[in-house]
């Protein structure tokens, strides 16, 4: 089964759990001697941030589901529906479950917004602890894996563990694009050292090409390398290993080994995900988003068995421990008195058997009881010396002969310590040149001297660069250095060379660069290297028609053509754009806000290949919608680099700035029309006509057709089009019935933030299929209105939104009757005599439903749009001929529902239908239920050319959005970094997978 056709290709990138393993670990009590078996591991771990940010194709997000994941049969956005109140969400056409929040001994959880570790939900998935989206700058969702009943054997006192956990989970990326398995992941530690590896599966797919997709052989791997790792009595925390390790990209591809954050996931894991087709997503490749593919930390918590622990009383001294298990080593140590000499250790109870009696630090093996012992002394007939020291202190300062006497030097600022010294007989230091040291004190009073001089390190040393200059150009040990090349003409600079010891240079390639300053002075060389013959290409240049006195009220079609754009900066393409100053300025900066928000009011790309093609020459046509530009801001039609370097290289920026018609009245005015007039075009065609003379543009119009005598169908009360092209100067009502009718009609539409809509302006009477002679009251429902700018009011809420123009090349065209019959509103029925003295008859409007277009292809999308049913009821999508439930929408306040239906990939081609059911009113006023329906066309998915594959084109451009030719939803191939072109919207994320 093949669902959707294209190209992606992301970054996963890494991030903190933020709390969500902040689960407590006590502090580890004495370590046992042997393994002690655990039955009660709980294993918790969010792999990385990526595993919790939301992915670049639009609407999408990285997650983690309990369980071994289903075949979705093709790499595509998961689609399904929920079971088990939420806790499985099933693929609705081979009924495999897809994610679960749970399954026997795993779960997935997150953090709320009190930090508590709360059961993950299909709706709160891509969503942070605070209830907002997730993104890829740094808002995640803190998702983890949780694995109970983990068994297995610790012992702390070897610092090894081997605990396996039964449970499985998945983890999935682009909302079920890409996603693979893991079951029963075990944890091995041998001293400190060891792996968690785990059973793996999944499906692979191709960056290049989504229609892959095939099972992969399970396989056991290595999810994490562990080093360092602490295994105490209640469990275990470590990060796994990734700065620093060195792997071999699968595939061909290199891993980028420089930067704070270089390293990668383990060698067999990475390339098992060169079969799943996400291997650079789990090794740096040199991009911003290396930071947020560290590993996060893994949490263990578990508790042991512990042996029985007894007192230790010690009587004029003290114990190396106040309790101990039977079998511990404990440690004596006697306070001796002042004046006092150690007699030795006595009034021994509990069994303990002193190692040595009479030495005042000794050793005892702990019993299965609790232990008292005593120390003795007898009166000291030794007598005490004084110990003095210039330039430092002695502990103690007065000692019998014998005792060890620490010594500690006091350094000058300024200075460092050279040597102890004396001339006090019988005095040895330990070390005579460590400025901590010691002696053992003989039968006298001792007098000792620290000596000290000037330290080298404060004094500063000159630096000496060819080829370039040092700042400072003296410095002391430990400074900082900034050299600069200084590259002679028609040169480059190669990098810098030095023979003086401890001078590494933080960039040795880079023409400015720092180092730290050794305790002596530096010479270093600058090299460099002749240029290339200079090549006589031109630069890039771009030329826009028309860029001047643009009439921002009317649609305005710009020609922007290019040369010359060859080179490195041109390897991704050329993006042609219009946009505002504020979002970008040529040569200067772009700033965008994400995807979803169109920032650009138009925009093509121009692919690698067109560019060489033509050597570097493009022709592009932009269209700018009515009313797409506001007079009071400025705005630039030209070009920039394409994909990631759109927002660093600005090197292919070539613009025009664009300026605007003088105006001498207020734009944000509107007038009426001037005149109205109605006419029957055949039998049963009424026909509005207007003029209008106003001062602004108008910026659309409201035409509405009312029955105010002899209506011949009582459900026929009134018409209403909404008609967004401000340049329309007639409408047509088809099958009216007999009866007399007026035509009226408004200016209305968007200006600036507000919509806005004047009086309407009434027609003569029109007689359908009645006799004009018959007529008692001849005279048109009010008279036409001149027109009027409109006060500035609160505006009525429109029948229809406004929808954006579409653009003339488009292959998606609007139906004929693409504006929607609306019922009237109470303020907007017919005021005339003969409208008052008609009966009352229930409001009543002729359900309808509209397609975007009638012929479609498999995998691309159709708008349904429906009108005439009971506001805020449901109505129910389908089509047939096989009946496929495909949405259902709540009718608006205007009684219109609109549904966007992508068709599946392996929808069957041929002739369909599309029904809409709902609740509409009927002639009697009555509520009933209605089915409408309309034939459709669905073409094949693809087609093929030349032997190659042909994917059916579609165009969007409009004065909101960037354009996007190939397809509704594109992803971008980046290389290094990847933008996303969805719907249109060019996004600010600096992707570098």
């Amino acid at each position: 089964m093949q669902r959707s056709r294209g190209k992606w290709k992301g970054s996963i990138a890494a991030a903190a759990l933020c709390g969500a393993l902040a689960t407590s670990f006590l502090i580890p009590m004495a370590a046992q001697a042997s393994q002690q078996e655990i039955k009660d591991a709980v294993f918790q771990w969010g792999l990385n941030a990526e595993s919790g940010s939301a992915g670049y194709a639009p609407n999408t997000c990285n997650f983690l589901g309990a369980g071994v994941a289903g075949d979705n049969e093709s790499s595509s956005v998961w689609q399904g529906e929920l079971r088990e109140n939420g806790a499985a969400f099933v693929n609705t056409e081979n009924q495999d479950v897809m994610w679960r929040q749970n399954e026997d001994n795993t779960s997935i959880l997150k953090p709320n917004s009190s930090g508590e570790l709360v059961p993950t939900t299909w709706d709160t998935k891509c969503q942070t602890r605070d209830g907002s989206k997730t993104n890829t700058s740094g808002k995640t969702s803190e998702n983890i894996v949780r694995i109970v009943k983990g068994q297995g054997t610790v012992d702390p006192a070897a610092n090894s563990a081997e605990i396996r956990w039964y449970g499985s989970f998945t983890v999935v990326y682009y909302s079920g694009m890409t996603y693979w398995s893991v079951v029963n992941p075990k944890l091995s530690v041998v001293n400190g050292e060891g792996t968690l590896k785990g059973r793996v599966s999944g499906y692979g797919t191709s960056m290049e090409d989504q229609s892959q997709w095939k099972g992969l052989r399970s396989r056991e791997v290595t999810l994490a390398t562990l080093k360092n790792v602490t295994v105490t009595e209640n469990g275990i925390k470590v990060t796994p290993e990734y700065k620093g390790v060195e792997i071999t990209p699968p595939n061909g591809a290199t891993q980028v080994r420089s930067g704070a954050n270089w390293g990668s996931w383990p060698q067999d894991f990475v390339d098992f995900q060169g079969e799943t087709g996400q291997a650079p997503y789990w090794y740096s490749s040199g991009g911003a988003a290396d930071a947020r593919k560290i590993p996060q930390e893994i949490g263990i918590t578990y508790s042991v068995a512990m042996p029985a622990s007894y007192a230790i009383s010690v009587e004029g001294g003290t114990a190396s421990l106040t309790q101990a298990t039977a079998g511990t080593q404990v440690t004596l140590t006697a306070e001796v008195p002042q004046g006092k000499r150690f007699a030795g250790w006595q009034g021994i109870k509990g069994g303990a058997t002193i190692a040595d009696p009479s030495q005042p630090t000794t050793t005892f093996t702990m019993p299965a009881s609790d232990v008292t012992i005593k120390a003795v002394y007898t009166d000291e007939i030794t007598p005490s010396f004084e110990v003095t020291v210039d330039g430092g202190t002695a502990s103690p300062s007065n000692a019998k002969e014998g005792t060890n006497i620490s010594l500690s030097a006091t350094i000058p600022q300024g200075k460092r310590f050279v040597e102890w010294s004396t001339e006090t007989a019988g005095v040895s230091f330990a070390n005579a040149k460590d400025a901590n040291t010691s002696f053992t004190m003989p039968a006298s009073a001792v007098s000792i001297t620290a000596t000290y001089e000037d330290d080298p390190a404060l004094a500063a040393h000159p630096i000496t660069v060819t080829g370039g200059t040092a700042s400072p150009d003296t410095a002391r040990a430990g400074q900082s250095v900034t050299i600069t090349a200084q590259v002679p003409e028609n040169h480059h600079f190669l990098r810098w060379t030095t023979e003086t010891p401890d001078v590494t240079p933080t960039a040795w390639t880079s023409p400015t660069t720092t180092f730290t300053m050794p305790a002596s002075a530096v010479q270093i060389t600058a090299t460099f290297a002749p240029n290339a013959a200079p090549t006589t290409r031109p630069k890039p240049s771009v030329t826009v028609e028309p860029h001047e006195n643009l009439d921002p009220a009317a649609k305005n079609i710009l020609t922007i053509t290019g040369k010359d754009f060859v080179g490195d900066a041109a390897r991704n393409g050329v993006y042609v754009v219009v946009g505002e100053e504020r979002v970008w300025k040529p040569g200067e900066y772009i700033h965008t806000q994400g995807l979803g928000e169109g920032e650009f009011l138009a925009s093509s790309w121009v692919t690698p290949e067109q560019l060489q093609a033509k050597d570097g020459a493009f022709t592009v046509k932009l269209t700018l919608g009515a009313n797409s530009m506001d007079r009071s801001k400025t705005y630039y039609a030209g070009t920039m680099a394409a994909h990631a370097l759109a927002l660093t290289e600005r090197s292919l920026d070539r613009a025009e700035k664009l300026t605007f018609n003088t105006i001498s009245y207020d734009p944000n005015v509107i007038f009426a029309p001037d005149t109205v007039t109605g006419s029957l075009s055949n039998e049963s065609d009424v026909r509005a006509e207007w003029t209008y003379s106003g001062q602004t543009p108008s910026h659309g119009w409201d035409v509405r057709i009312v029955c105010v005598e002899k209506c011949s169908d009582p459900l026929y009360q009134s018409k209403q089009k909404s008609i967004n092209d401000p340049d329309a100067r007639s409408a047509t009502f088809t099958a009216v019935p007999h009866g007399v009718y007026t035509l009226s009609v408004r200016s209305a539409g968007w200006y600036g933030n507000d919509y806005k809509e004047t009086e309407w302006v009434v027609s003569d009477k029109v007689y359908v299929g009645v006799d004009a002679s018959t007529d008692s009251k001849p005279e048109p429902e009010s008279p036409s209105v001149s027109p009027q700018p409109s006060q500035p009011a609160q505006p009525e809420t429109p029948s229809v939104s406004p929808q954006p123009s579409q653009p003339e090349d488009s292959s998606t065209t609007q139906p004929e009757n693409s504006f929607t019959t609306q019922p009237e509103d109470s303020h907007t029925q017919p005021s005339s005599p003969e409208a008052e003295n008609t009966p009352a008859t229930p409001a009543f409007v002729q359900p309808r439903l509209t397609l975007a277009r009638t012929e479609v292809a498999a995998g691309e999308s159709l708008e349904i749009v429906v009108s005439g049913f009971m506001p805020g009821t449901d109505v129910t999508f389908e089509a047939h001929s096989d009946p496929l439930t495909i949405g259902t929408i709540t009718a608006d306040a205007q009684g219109i529902a609109r549904l966007t239906w992508k068709v599946p990939a392996s929808f069957p081609a041929g002739e369909h239908t599309i029904l809409a059911t709902g609740l509409a009113r009927g002639a009697d006023g009555k509520e009933q239920m209605v089915t409408l329906s309309q034939k459709i066309t669905v073409g094949a998915a693809e087609a093929k050319h030349n032997g190659e594959k042909k994917t059916t084109t579609s165009h969007v451009n409009s004065g909101q959005h960037l354009a996007v030719t190939g397809a509704s939803t594109l992803t971008i191939l980046l290389g290094s970094g990847i933008l996303v072109l969805a719907g249109g919207i060019l996004t600010k994320r600096r992707l570098q997978g």
